[in-house]
C-alpha cells in the first residue's frame, strides 16, 4: 500500500514534490554563497583588464602601434601640400617595407631646431625656395637618439611656375636618396 503523506492526499506523489523542492533549495543556497566570489572574481579581472589603461602613454593604449612624427617647415609655398606628399611618400615606403607605423604630421617654424622627445623623428629642412626651385634634405631621429641626416635633394622646373603637383616627385626623391632612414625608422 502507497505511503500516505501528513496532508492526507493519496497516491504518494507528494513525498517526491517535496524531495525536488527541497533538492532545489539547497542548490538556490549553494547558489547564493558562491555568487559574492565570482562578483567578486569579475571585479578583480575588470581592474586587472582596465587599470593598465589607465596608466598608458597619452595619445594611445598599450599595444598602439608606435608613430613617426613627421615635422615640415611652415615656410613653403603651400605648406600643407608639402607635407602631405612627404606624408603619403612616407607611409607607402614604410608599408612596402612591412612597417605598421603610423605618421603624425606637424608644422614647424624653419628656425625651430628642437626634435620631439620620446619620439622617431623625420623633419624637412628647406634650403632654398624660389619660384622654380625647391630644394632640402630629410633630417631624422631614431629611437636610439641619433640624429642623422640626408643628402640635398633639390627639384627644379623651366617654362613654369613651381607647384603643389610636383611636391610628390620631390618627396620621393628626398627618401629615395635616404634608404638609411626606412631601416631607422622601421619597426
Amino acid at each position: 500500500m502507497p505511503r500516505r503523506s501528513s496532508a492526507g492526499i493519496g497516491n504518494g506523489w507528494i513525498s517526491p514534490v517535496l524531495k525536488m523542492h527541497t533538492q532545489v533549495l539547497r542548490w538556490q543556497d549553494r547558489v547564493r554563497r558562491r555568487t559574492p566570489r565570482i562578483a567578486g572574481l569579475s571585479r578583480l579581472c575588470a581592474i586587472v583588464l582596465v587599470a593598465p589603461l589607465a596608466f598608458a602613454p597619452v595619445g594611445g593604449a598599450m599595444g598602439a602601434d608606435p608613430e613617426v612624427v613627421l615635422q615640415c617647415p611652415a615656410n613653403a609655398p603651400d605648406p600643407d601640400a608639402l607635407c602631405a606628399a612627404l606624408s603619403a611618400a612616407l607611409e607607402t615606403v614604410l608599408q612596402d617595407a612591412k612597417s605598421t607605423r603610423h605618421i603624425r604630421q606637424s608644422q614647424i617654424s624653419p628656425t625651430d631646431s628642437s626634435q620631439t622627445a620620446g619620439a622617431d623623428t623625420l623633419r624637412l629642412v628647406l634650403s632654398d625656395i624660389r619660384r622654380d626651385r625647391i630644394s632640402g634634405h630629410l633630417r631624422w631621429q631614431s629611437g636610439d637618439g641619433s640624429l642623422r641626416s640626408g643628402p640635398e635633394v633639390a627639384l627644379d622646373v623651366m617654362d613654369t611656375a613651381l607647384s603643389a603637383e610636383m611636391y610628390p616627385r620631390f618627396a620621393r626623391g628626398l627618401l629615395q636618396a635616404s634608404p638609411e632612414i626606412i631601416k631607422d625608422l622601421s619597426d
